[in-house]
């Protein structure tokens, strides 16, 4: 064979290596808190542990892992299926004895190493194309078989928070009549968030045994949640389902991945590319304190920002109108109380920025009608200050509504309520030397923030 002729087959075994792999870690369900490459490096050590042990004539060439697990297919208990590929003299059902003279086990589940070579088998890539294969069909065997099995219908409830709250639609057999029902739902209750779910029927069971879980909610589909879901997370008519809400709903916000299924991830656009009336210190600012609370408790924040322009939008208006302390005690709470220096940091920086900030000048900069009468005093307009009481008064009534409703849901407190807990812990005389110690280097932290 040629020499060209012997790297153009080189190349196309190595993708076909390299694409078995990729769709392995997209579909592979963590073991142990291993993922697939995490496996596949144990593996290798430890065959060549063995190796080194007894003295074979066998080179480690790669280490595949392969079976249902690979496709995220597995029963429960199912073994862990690895393929080794080597060279060397050695035959591969003696090499397979030696392996499993002891047993290994991962994850509470059994190691299955399958020794391969590549002058009793062929190459690995031939191999992998007939693994592929084979469960390729088993694969679709078992859809059928679920097909046959499962029936999966579309719900849509009037009040995704509470369901017994509102009307409770079932049975609905297409997504085009479920996000017509869902969208005048949506428009006609604004006191309620409607969501939109789906339900599995199993055959010849009765349907209070049936699952039904909620897909989308207001505007947002939490596919992270679906892990945790084995019903769905592992089936793949149900996963279709899951596919079809998104596709009709293109605008949602999605966050985490679908197993199988190729999902545009919602991304926070960036303040820089955003273009309102006018973009002030202000509203960069308020940008910062969103993006920091987003990072800070990502759970709490998708909980309770519908609409994070908006919120934008908000903290900016609060600080330019000089009604930021809330902003201020939630950056202080942090400083005071987090346990990582690096959001001690950033919300240092950030009330820095805020103390440094003179909200009557930037106001009159935006809405003295003579410019060259700037002297800290709106001259031009008339001040609001029973409007912002009355729009704080509801912002707290909001929370403390929210805080209700957490604590009927049996959900953890929000990050103000823990922060009051641990306030309170320290004041009761509960806090640490060492949390002592903690506190005195972010304080230090913040001003070394202010000094700068």
């Amino acid at each position: 064979m040629a020499k060209d002729d012997n790297a153009s087959e080189s190349l196309n075994d190595a993708a076909v290596i390299s694409a078995f792999k990729d769709k392995t870690k997209e579909m592979f369900h963590e073991l142990g808190g291993m993922d697939s490459e995490s496996i596949e490096a144990f593996v290798k050590n430890h065959v060549e542990e063995i190796i080194k042990e007894y003295g074979l004539d066998v080179a480690v060439l790669d280490v595949v892992v392969s079976g249902s697990r690979c496709r995220g297919m597995e029963a429960e208990g199912s073994d862990l299926d690895v393929v080794l590929y080597f060279s060397g003299t050695e035959r591969e059902d003696d090499l397979f004895n030696i392996l499993h003279e002891n047993g290994v086990v991962m994850g509470g589940v059994s190691l299955d190493i399958n020794p391969v070579s590549q002058e009793q088998t062929g190459s690995l890539s031939e191999y992998l194309s007939s693994v592929e294969a084979y469960l390729s069909e088993k694969q679709a065997e078992t859809l059928r078989e679920a097909e046959q099995q499962m029936v999966i219908t579309y719900t849509v409830v009037e009040c995704g928070e509470f369901h017994s709250m509102g009307a409770f639609h079932e049975g609905i057999a297409t997504i085009d009549e479920a996000k017509a029902l869902y969208d005048s739902l949506q428009k006609d209750h604004n006191n309620m968030i409607p969501a939109l779910g789906i339900n599995i029927h199993k055959q010849g069971t009765q349907t209070m045994d049936d699952l039904q879980s909620d897909i989308l909610y207001g505007n947002t589909i939490d596919l992270d949640n679906l892990r945790y879901i084995p019903e769905i997370w592992n089936d793949q008519q149900a996963i279709s389902k899951v596919g079809q809400v998104i596709e009709a709903f293109p605008d949602a916000k999605i966050y985490g991945k679908l197993p199988g299924f190729e999902v545009q991830e919602s991304r926070m656009a960036d303040m820089d590319a955003i273009k309102p009336v006018y973009v002030d210190e202000a509203a960069k600012l308020a940008a910062e304190i969103d993006r920091f609370s987003s990072d800070f408790d990502p759970y709490e924040y998708k909980d309770t920002v519908d609409n994070w322009e908006v919120q934008v939008q908000n903290i900016a208006d609060a600080i330019r109108s000089g009604n930021s302390a809330d902003y201020k005690k939630y950056l202080s709470d942090v400083v005071s109380e987090s346990n990582n220096i690096e959001d001690v940091r950033r919300a240092a920086e950030l009330l820095v920025k805020l103390a440094e900030y003179k909200p009557l000048a930037k106001v009159e900069e935006l809405e003295e009608e003579n410019l060259n009468q700037i002297d800290n005093v709106l001259s031009n307009t008339v001040p609001k200050a029973e409007e912002r009481k009355e729009a704080r008064n509801i912002e707290q009534e909001r929370i403390e509504e929210e805080e209700r409703r957490r604590r009927a849901r049996g959900e953890r407190p929000s990050l103000r309520a823990r922060l009051a807990e641990k306030k309170a812990i320290v004041a009761a005389g509960g806090g640490s030397p060492q949390r002592s110690k903690q506190r005195q280097a972010q304080y230090e932290a913040v001003a070394s923030q202010r000094d700068l």
